[in-house]
């Protein structure tokens, strides 16, 4: 084990962490131990944050400003410990211009602005998701929240809709979802940790069940995501409201929209699926400002398609 990776579990057993330092500081120290530095951490320079988020930036970790942001709060508070353990400078102290140091690298990687178009850029997603599989405990109903998650990414329609899934709606194996009358394969990793944690449920579980209600544990309504949600949200570092604590999951459903249409997905497959009508997932798609054509593929996708008709090469 690294002298870094060594001090970082220290580091997150030295004080209750929200999982923000967690996942952000060992981003930083698998970065460190990939250059190969991770024994010589008295090196470290401010020319090591930068890349760090230039690394993860390529990977599609880090795409927006607030998920920069996080990163380097995290490590920031990580390098106050190693410091104080006489490991490390705080190289953070010896930035001239911290906010000229973040601004240069939001324009190297062409870092976009906090959204709040009613969906999330990919690194947030990504973040969600990375927080959902660590299995977090602290707060309750994440494990219900989790699948909801997933399956509405997968099967982006209303929230009434998959709330209402049965167990009757997913195959036998729970290797696919029927939603909307389309049948969604699920991931290999995600189909194991609904049996996984279905095999933990001390019942009988009929087909008839409502799917989430196992996992919450009573009776509920299609509302009852909108708190977790928050809560998954804050533990990432996302600018949640301060004035309540609930967090609506349709943007979890606009974003997997987004993304279909982005890349290419008939409009007619995704108003089925979504119950939109097609003349509600134009005006969607309008009001976050989604112009496919500036994806450049529009074209390539249409004339692919006609290329196809039966009498294309007798034309």
């Amino acid at each position: 084990m690294s002298y870094i990776r060594m001090y970082r579990e220290k580091f997150i057993e030295s004080t209750e962490l929200e999982y923000l330092y967690t996942h952000h500081t060992l981003m930083f120290v698998d970065y460190i131990e990939h250059i190969g530095m991770g024994d010589k951490t008295v090196e470290i320079k401010s020319e090591h944050l930068k890349g760090s988020v230039q690394y993860y930036n390529e990977k599609g970790a880090i795409q927006t400003v607030s998920t920069m942001n996080n990163h380097l709060n995290a490590i920031k508070k990580f390098f106050g410990f190693l410091f104080k353990e006489g490991m490390a400078t705080n190289i953070f102290n010896q930035i001239p211009d911290y906010d000229m140091f973040k601004q240069n690298i939001v324009e190297e990687c062409n870092l976009k602005p906090a959204s709040e178009r009613g969906y999330f850029e990919s690194d947030q997603i990504k973040e969600l998701l990375d927080y959902f599989n660590s299995k977090s405990t602290k707060y309750s109903n994440m494990t219900m929240m989790g699948f909801f998650f997933k399956i509405t990414l997968l099967a982006p329609t209303k929230r009434k809709v998959i709330a209402s899934l049965k167990v009757s709606d997913f195959s036998e194996g729970f290797d696919s979802v029927t939603v909307n009358g389309f049948e969604i394969k699920l991931p290999r990793a995600l189909s194991l940790d609904i049996k996984n944690e279905l095999a933990q449920i001390n019942r009988d579980i009929q087909k008839d069940d409502l799917f989430f209600e196992l996992f919450c544990g009573c009776k509920y309504s299609e509302n009852v995501f909108n708190t977790p949600f928050y809560y998954a949200l804050k533990e990432i570092g996302y600018d949640v409201p301060k004035d309540k604590d609930t967090f609506s999951v349709e943007c979890i459903r606009n974003t997997a929209i987004v993304d279909l249409a982005i890349n290419g997905v008939n409009p007619y497959l995704i108003s089925r699926l979504s119950g939109l009508s097609l003349g509600g997932l134009d005006n969607l798609l309008t009001k976050f400002e989604v112009d496919i054509d500036e994806k450049g593929d529009i074209n390539r996708i249409l004339n692919q398609e006609i290329s196809k008709f039966q009498f294309y090469q007798d034309i």
